[in-house]
């Protein structure tokens, strides 16, 4: 039941109600169906309140009739509450159930999409987009078949869902950050360019995207204004391990940019190599500090040390927390 139809009662009020309710006709479904609604829509939902609605759902289910589509809706909510509280293969569970009831139901289908997701379920999330886009082919969608294309590394398919999604959503900053991020993995750089810049005027405090212009920058040749990116990046947002990793991308490329100019600009060339070298040296050093401590060393070794860019300061890239182990990669 709505708040909006409390009639003016409090919501303890209401579900006192509900409760004499049921104590009088306790297989009535719609009973518990409204009461687990009060729960689920309380505005500190506890974890308490999550079990109490879990339980009336699951009542309203039992007492309901196997035929009524209304199941659905009672398995869409047991769904969104499982997730809330962490239980993501049990949530997903819940929306299977939710389209056992109603196949074609929409915000099944959609959040079910979004579990998958999360439990890293790439090729189901792909199937189940594949299905709700033959039925209702949302820009939302696109981008979620985009997204998990993306993380399987089908770049060239991200692109085109992400392309399906700005084609109905171009107001979207995230959806040009993502694909201009897929362009620059596939050496499309300039294509990339042309999306962080439509990302950032659309919102100029996006700091991925400052990254993402930054990186095709850099690529470009265009280390001053690459760097400048870099800077501004960390500004927005919450500074983690992933922007300081790029922003130290960016420098170290930028000093490589700097030293090929050195015959042409001598000795301000060479100085200006060794500051972008310095700030990239900082900037990784702080990008492995942010990082778990039980996730540096596979960090250092698969992400740094791995790294083209960063060869050139691979000797100067000396941790205290991973002294021994950054020295072994170094010799």
């Amino acid at each position: 039941m709505p708040e909006a139809r409390l009639c003016g009662g409090s919501r303890d009020e209401a579900v006192a109600q509900f409760t004499q309710a049921i104590a009088l006709r306790p297989d009535l479904a719609p009973l518990y169906r409204g009461r687990a609604e009060l729960y689920r829509g309380h505005e500190d939902l506890t974890p308490a309140r999550i079990e109490a609605a879990l339980r009336d759902l699951d009542e309203a289910v039992r007492c309901e009739s196997p035929a009524n589509p209304v199941l659905a809706l009672d398995h869409t909510n047991r769904a969104w509450l499982l997730e809330r509280a962490g239980r993501h293969a049990e949530a997903l569970a819940a929306w299977n159930a939710a389209l056992r009831a109603v196949p074609d139901h929409a915000d099944a289908h959609r959040l079910r999409i979004g579990v998958l997701l999360m439990l890293k379920r790439y090729d189901d999330v792909i199937t189940s987009c594949d299905a709700v886009l033959k039925v209702r082919p949302t820009a939302e969608v696109f981008e979620l078949r985009g997204l998990a294309k993306d993380r399987r590394k089908d770049f060239s398919g991200a692109i085109d869902d992400y392309t399906q999604a700005l084609a109905q959503r171009p107001d979207q900053p995230g959806l040009w950050n993502r694909r201009g991020w897929a362009h620059l993995v596939t050496n499309a750089v300039q294509l990339a360019l042309e999306d962080f810049d439509r990302a950032i005027r659309l919102d100029g405090s996006n700091g991925d995207a400052l990254s993402g212009r930054g990186s095709a920058r850099v690529l470009l040749s265009q280390h001053r204004a690459a760097v400048a990116d870099a800077e501004e990046s960390l500004r927005h947002g919450e500074p983690n391990s992933r922007m300081y990793y790029l922003a130290g991308r960016i420098y170290a490329r930028a000093a490589s940019a700097a030293a090929g100019e050195v015959r042409k600009a001598g000795r301000s060339a060479v100085a200006l190599t060794a500051s972008y070298q310095d700030h990239a040296v900082a900037l990784i050093r702080e990008a492995v500090r942010r990082t778990l401590p039980g996730q540096r060393a596979a960090f250092v070794r698969d992400q740094i040390f791995a790294d083209p860019a960063f060869r050139p300061i691979i000797r100067r890239l000396k941790f205290d927390e991973l002294a021994e182990h950054t020295a072994a990669l170094t010799r």
